[in-house]
């Protein structure tokens, strides 16, 4: 699982749940072109699958900062909306096949979550 904060046209990396090989917020990754994270980004929906690229470049990158060997089958991208822009992505696999079903709801829910903690904050700061 890693949370990605989107930022001038990149994935940046903010927390991981596995140790990664570099700090995790040295990873940023592209959003432009075919990748997982860029069809979550884009279409603003969860997206729950192999990488539509077949060359899987970002997709490659974020594997080898985890260390994910084999490379997982399918992957989850889940997007963190403010105001129908995607301010973060979690990004989720699983060794051996699909995500399942529980961890697509809880994730969906934290995105959820996340969103309105965002928007208290912004109401509080313009409260100020």
């Amino acid at each position: 699982l890693v949370m990605f904060i989107v930022r001038e046209g990149n994935a940046i990396g903010w927390r991981a749940s596995v140790p990664t090989r570099e700090p995790i917020e040295r990873l940023s990754l592209p959003l432009g072109g075919i990748s997982a994270l860029q069809a979550a980004h884009d279409s603003g929906l969860t997206y729950l699958g192999p990488s539509p690229s077949p060359a899987r470049p970002i997709e490659a990158t974020l594997w080898a900062a985890l260390g994910a060997e084999p490379p997982p089958l399918e992957m989850l991208v889940v997007p963190v909306l403010v105001k129908q822009r995607p301010v973060n992505l979690v990004y989720a696999h699983t060794l051996g096949g699909t995500p399942p079903q529980t961890l697509v709801t809880e994730l969906q829910d934290l995105a959820a979550r996340a969103q309105t903690a965002y928007l208290r904050l912004i109401r509080q700061t313009r409260g100020s």
